[in-house]
C-alpha cells in the first residue's frame, strides 16, 4: 500500500473517530488512545495476547489434574486463535509491524548513496 493511501487511509479512520456513531460518547483521552491505535494498528494488541498466553502456559505447567489441564488447553488454544486472528486482519489492513523499521532502513540507505554520490 502507498504512502499516500495509508494517509487516506488514516484520514477517515480520524474522521470516523470523530463523526461516528459512538463519538460522543468517547472520552477525551480514549480518542486520543484510539488515534495512536491507528498509527500502530494491531500490534500492542498482539503483544498484549501473546504475553497473556505465555503466563497462561507458565500457570499451566504446575497443573496435575486432567479437568484443569483441559480448561487450560482451551484458553492457550482461544489465545492462539486471536492471535492468528489479529495477525491476519492486520495483514489484510495491510499493516507491517517492520514498517517503521523498513522506512528507517530506506532512509539511511538514501543517505548513504546521496554521500556516495558528492564523493565521487
Amino acid at each position: 500500500m502507498s504512502s499516500s493511501a495509508k494517509c487516506k487511509r488514516n484520514l477517515q479512520q480520524e474522521r470516523n473517530l470523530e463523526q461516528g456513531f459512538y463519538a460522543k460518547d468517547f472520552q477525551p483521552f480514549e480518542v486520543q488512545d484510539l488515534e495512536a491505535i491507528l498509527e500502530t494498528g494491531l500490534s500492542n494488541e498482539i503483544a498484549m495476547l501473546r504475553v497473556i498466553t505465555r503466563r497462561v502456559f507458565s500457570m499451566a505447567k504446575g497443573i496435575d489434574d486432567f479437568d484443569e489441564a483441559i480448561v487450560a488447553l482451551r484458553a492457550l488454544g482461544m489465545a492462539s486463535n486471536r492471535v492468528a486472528s489479529l495477525l491476519k486482519t492486520q495483514a489484510e489492513l495491510g499493516i507491517k509491524h517492520g514498517d517503521d523499521l523498513l522506512s528507517t532502513i530506506s532512509s539511511a540507505l538514501e543517505e548513504v548513496a546521496q554521500e556516495l554520490r558528492l564523493k565521487v
